[in-house]
């Protein structure tokens, strides 16, 4: 299979794993679900089967075995070292926030219309989903979750659509948008912050993997607080501000 190489590498806007799932069944010009079946399923013991459990992020996503399982089954096919950043395997043992992702997948519209205006890459990065992350970092603006088109939201593996488009009706997801003025600038200003720190852990645990073993260390140590404290703490802030 074809080693391509994930977006966003070496920044907060690091791919996610479904999304370069995406991609690459793409450049084999396949559905996602063609290259499940033919040969990412076939190499998980036991396979996954069904429809929904493949297509969540706490399928792909997670700080979990079976997680590390899959990595490990789609790093065997492209010969990829770095998919673990894709997920939360960074953090493996360490996460005990319950619900760490969103339940669909946020996209914004304006990424996906500059990405194919550019001929950049069209994907969605793993900050997206977590479910504290509410805003786009380079457009400043809110996530959208539903399908302009049908009102259907996405769900973040998309087995028969192609990068930036619809799951359900396959309608092209980007959208030309003027400058976002908010209402509420405060609050867009805290999601943006919020959004900052951990976009920085997730482009810091991918820097600690292309590092000598010294320099992780040094680096790990100076790094505070972690992905792990800066979720939890999303949910307290969040209930904090939600009660004032």
């Amino acid at each position: 299979m074809y080693s391509i190489a994930p977006a966003g590498l070496a920044t907060d806007a690091i791919e996610s794993l479904t999304s370069y799932l995406t991609r690459l069944a793409e450049a084999h010009r396949v559905s996602v679900q063609t290259l499940l079946d033919e040969k990412i399923l076939l190499l998980l013991k036991p396979p996954r089967t069904f429809k929904y459990e493949l297509q969540s992020a706490q399928s792909w996503l997670a700080a979990t075995p079976e997680v590390a399982k899959a990595v490990e089954c789609i790093r065997r096919l492209t010969l990829r070292q770095d998919l673990q950043n894709l997920t939360l395997l960074p953090w493996q043992h360490q996460l005990s926030t319950p619900s760490v992702f969103h339940n669909v997948q946020p996209f914004c519209p304006a990424c996906f219309e500059e990405a194919r205006n550019t001929n950049t890459a069209i994907y969605e990065p793993l900050l997206w989903a977590l479910e504290a992350v509410k805003v786009c970092l380079h457009h400043r603006r809110y996530l959208h979750f539903w399908c302009t088109y049908c009102g259907r939201k996405q769900p973040f593996l998309k087995l028969e659509t192609r990068p930036g488009h619809c799951a359900h009706c396959g309608s092209w997801l980007g959208l030309e948008l003027p400058p976002f003025i908010s209402t509420e600038p405060e609050e867009l200003d805290w999601h943006i912050n919020l959004a900052q720190m951990l976009g920085q852990r997730l482009q810091a645990a991918w820097l600690q993997t292309n590092q000598s073993s010294s320099k992780a260390q040094r680096s790990k140590r100076a790094q505070k607080p972690s992905l792990t404290s800066l979720l939890e703490s999303c949910y307290e802030l969040d209930e904090t501000k939600l009660a004032g």
